[in-house]
């Protein structure tokens, strides 16, 4: 009865030993990981957008800002990053400023991996930007900053893009 019981116990843990470093369940493990647990994947894995539409109440109040939009897409290993931002009449500036994130599955959360440019117009009541950029195999979206100026008030939303992947 006492060598039954250790055998199965030795049993017990040579298997527990033999799953815990298996490659397969090690390469699933890795895979989990990878997936962000903050922001929203995107349907389209070539294709990923937001809007302050989605991201702000406070545009309702807005006199001057009425909309702005940014959008990631890539073709291999080339991401596409794009904003605009429109107003609801001609304003003294209007700009966008984009930025690219990359999931760290290290850190658990969204680093900002460059500045992609911010765009400016003025006089007017839209500005659109664009700007692509090679990138590592991950997981990749756009923060945006949407801004518009009349005279001393200013008024400025954020977007944030659903996530693609780059393999």
């Amino acid at each position: 009865m006492r060598k039954s019981r250790f055998i199965v116990l030795l049993f017990s843990a040579v298997l527990m030993v033999f799953l815990m470093s298996s490659p397969t369940l090690a390469a699933e493990n890795d895979h989990a990981s990878m997936i962000p647990t903050t922001g929203e994947a995107s349907i389209d894995p070539n294709y990923g957008e937001g809007t302050i539409e989605n991201s702000s109440f406070r545009l309702l109040a807005n006199q001057y800002l009425a909309n702005g939009k940014g959008i990631i897409s890539r073709s291999g290993t080339t991401v596409t990053a794009s904003a605009n931002t429109t107003a609801r009449t001609s304003v003294d500036v209007i700009g966008v400023r984009i930025t690219l994130q990359k999931w760290d599955t290290q850190k658990g959360a969204w680093i900002n991996l460059s500045n992609l440019g911010e765009y400016k117009s003025y006089g007017s009541s839209i500005v659109s930007g664009q700007q692509k950029v090679t990138v590592a195999k991950g997981r990749y979206r756009i923060s945006c900053f949407h801004w518009v100026q009349k005279g001393s008030k200013v008024e400025s939303a954020s977007s944030i893009s659903t996530y693609i992947e780059v393999k």
